[in-house]
């Protein structure tokens, strides 16, 4: 999982002008009007969750086996009902999911509130449950206080 906010969304579009050599303004607003969709709101977390595989045969078989997961990644801050991960539903296909996933997680007064506190504690925590894949992740005090930047 790669959080975004402005810093590194900036970059991204600054690395996609040097990689492809874009120098038309056109061509340059056209990639910020893109990258801009990866910024989050106020209230809002934003990030790419990076499904990575060795193969592509491995990459094939497993993006088919991972469909649904839109509806079973999480965040839960400390004892605070756990709440749905809003997926990008363009990278998605009915055989199949990308490989990179564009998600947002909007956060209710109760969850900001607790931020601070639960951070500090390393109670913010990042849940897969689906049938194929599980996996919880803490975060850590520093990661939790960076992330408030993003949303505060």
């Amino acid at each position: 999982m790669l959080f975004e906010n402005r810093d590194t969304v900036r970059y991204q579009i600054q690395e996609m002008m040097r990689i492809e050599r874009i120098v038309k303004p056109q061509d340059i607003a056209h990639e910020v009007q893109t990258y801009n969709e990866l910024l989050p709101r106020s209230g809002e977390l934003s990030g790419c969750l990076l499904i990575e595989y060795e193969t592509p045969e491995e990459r094939r078989v497993k993006l088919t086996e991972l469909l649904g997961l839109e509806s079973h990644v999480w965040l839960q801050v400390g004892d605070l009902p756990r709440s749905r991960v809003n997926f990008d539903a363009r990278q998605i296909a009915a055989d199949r999911i990308s490989a990179v996933q564009y998600i947002k997680i909007p956060l209710i007064a109760d969850q900001m509130a607790l931020w601070q506190e639960a951070g500090r504690a390393g109670r913010i925590r990042l849940i897969v449950d689906h049938p194929c894949y599980n996996h919880l992740y803490w975060l850590t005090p520093e990661q939790a206080e960076e992330l408030s930047n993003d949303f505060l």
